[in-house]
Protein backbone atom coordinates (compact mmCIF):
# COMPACT_ATOMS: atom_id res chain seq x y z
CA UNK A 1 0.00 0.00 0.00
CA UNK A 2 1.60 3.37 -1.32
CA UNK A 3 1.68 6.74 1.25
CA UNK A 4 -1.17 7.89 -0.93
CA UNK A 5 -3.52 5.24 -1.12
CA UNK A 6 -2.86 5.50 3.51
CA UNK A 7 -3.68 9.01 3.62
CA UNK A 8 -6.67 8.60 1.17
CA UNK A 9 -8.01 5.76 3.17
CA UNK A 10 -7.47 7.84 6.74
CA UNK A 11 -9.03 10.78 5.03
CA UNK A 12 -12.32 8.31 4.02
CA UNK A 13 -12.41 7.20 7.85
CA UNK A 14 -11.62 10.72 9.62
CA UNK A 15 -14.79 12.07 7.95
CA UNK A 16 -16.80 9.14 9.43
CA UNK A 17 -14.72 9.97 12.61
CA UNK A 18 -16.29 13.68 12.70
CA UNK A 19 -17.24 13.71 16.65
CA UNK A 20 -14.42 12.07 17.73
CA UNK A 21 -11.81 13.65 19.54
CA UNK A 22 -8.03 13.33 18.87
CA UNK A 23 -7.29 12.66 22.09
CA UNK A 24 -10.19 9.80 22.64
CA UNK A 25 -8.73 8.49 18.79
CA UNK A 26 -5.43 8.69 20.52
CA UNK A 27 -6.20 6.19 23.47
CA UNK A 28 -7.69 3.94 21.22
CA UNK A 29 -5.07 3.77 18.99
CA UNK A 30 -2.20 3.57 21.27
CA UNK A 31 -4.46 0.12 22.44
CA UNK A 32 -4.20 -1.45 19.27
CA UNK A 33 -0.48 -0.27 18.87
CA UNK A 34 0.52 -1.74 22.04
CA UNK A 35 -0.41 -5.28 20.33
CA UNK A 36 -1.34 -5.27 16.70
CA UNK A 37 -5.02 -6.63 17.68
CA UNK A 38 -7.55 -4.80 16.28
CA UNK A 39 -10.13 -7.66 17.06
CA UNK A 40 -9.36 -6.91 20.27
CA UNK A 41 -9.13 -3.24 20.18
CA UNK A 42 -12.84 -3.33 18.29
CA UNK A 43 -14.00 -5.45 21.39
CA UNK A 44 -12.31 -2.81 23.55
CA UNK A 45 -14.05 0.20 22.21
CA UNK A 46 -17.42 -2.11 21.86
CA UNK A 47 -17.24 -2.46 26.03
CA UNK A 48 -16.87 0.97 26.71
CA UNK A 49 -19.50 2.49 24.80
CA UNK A 50 -21.91 0.08 26.61
CA UNK A 51 -20.40 0.88 29.71
CA UNK A 52 -22.19 2.59 32.87
CA UNK A 53 -18.99 3.82 34.11
CA UNK A 54 -17.59 5.92 31.05
CA UNK A 55 -18.43 9.53 31.02
CA UNK A 56 -20.51 9.84 28.06
CA UNK A 57 -18.35 12.14 25.29
CA UNK A 58 -15.67 9.42 25.99
CA UNK A 59 -18.53 6.73 25.33
CA UNK A 60 -19.55 8.42 22.05
CA UNK A 61 -16.34 8.47 20.96
CA UNK A 62 -15.68 4.84 21.48
CA UNK A 63 -19.20 3.80 20.12
CA UNK A 64 -18.38 5.79 16.57
CA UNK A 65 -14.96 4.13 16.77
CA UNK A 66 -16.28 0.83 17.06
CA UNK A 67 -19.00 1.00 14.73
CA UNK A 68 -16.71 3.08 11.86
CA UNK A 69 -13.75 0.80 12.26
CA UNK A 70 -15.51 -2.51 12.56
CA UNK A 71 -17.60 -1.49 8.97
CA UNK A 72 -14.24 -0.79 7.57
CA UNK A 73 -12.58 -3.79 9.17
CA UNK A 74 -14.67 -5.93 7.55
CA UNK A 75 -14.33 -4.28 4.42
CA UNK A 76 -11.01 -3.32 4.22
CA UNK A 77 -8.75 -3.25 7.27
CA UNK A 78 -8.64 -6.91 8.07
CA UNK A 79 -6.61 -7.35 4.33
CA UNK A 80 -3.54 -4.47 5.82
CA UNK A 81 -0.67 -5.41 7.78
CA UNK A 82 -0.85 -3.98 11.70
CA UNK A 83 2.11 -1.94 11.45
CA UNK A 84 0.69 -0.40 7.64
CA UNK A 85 -2.75 0.00 10.16
CA UNK A 86 -0.83 1.82 12.95
CA UNK A 87 0.68 4.08 9.64
CA UNK A 88 -3.01 4.74 8.76
CA UNK A 89 -4.13 5.19 11.98
CA UNK A 90 -1.60 7.95 12.71
CA UNK A 91 -2.99 9.46 9.59
CA UNK A 92 -6.22 9.76 11.02
CA UNK A 93 -5.45 11.26 14.22
CA UNK A 94 -3.95 14.29 11.51
CA UNK A 95 -6.94 14.67 9.80
CA UNK A 96 -8.67 14.53 13.29
CA UNK A 97 -6.59 17.07 14.54
CA UNK A 98 -6.67 19.35 11.41
CA UNK A 99 -10.80 19.02 11.85
CA UNK A 100 -10.29 19.80 15.48
CA UNK A 101 -8.64 23.08 14.60
CA UNK A 102 -10.77 24.27 12.04
CA UNK A 103 -13.90 24.03 14.31
CA UNK A 104 -12.23 25.89 16.87
CA UNK A 105 -10.95 28.79 14.25
CA UNK A 106 -14.73 28.70 12.68
CA UNK A 107 -16.11 29.12 15.99
CA UNK A 108 -14.15 32.44 17.10
CA UNK A 109 -15.64 35.71 16.98
CA UNK A 110 -14.35 38.07 14.31
CA UNK A 111 -12.29 41.06 15.81
CA UNK A 112 -14.55 44.49 15.62
CA UNK A 113 -13.54 46.89 12.75
CA UNK A 114 -11.09 49.76 14.30
CA UNK A 115 -9.93 48.14 17.61
CA UNK A 116 -6.89 46.42 17.95
CA UNK A 117 -6.96 42.66 18.58
CA UNK A 118 -6.43 41.99 22.49
CA UNK A 119 -2.92 41.16 24.20
CA UNK A 120 -4.56 39.47 27.35
CA UNK A 121 -3.93 41.22 30.06
CA UNK A 122 -5.50 44.40 31.50
CA UNK A 123 -5.63 47.90 29.61
CA UNK A 124 -3.78 50.89 30.90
Amino acid sequence: MTSDEKVQLAEKIARELRDVSYNEWQKWVNYFAHNYDLPRALQLARLLANSIWVRPDPKKAASSIASVIGKWYDNQLSKIKPEELEEVFGYVGRCLKVAEFERKSASRPEPRPGRPPGRGGRQR
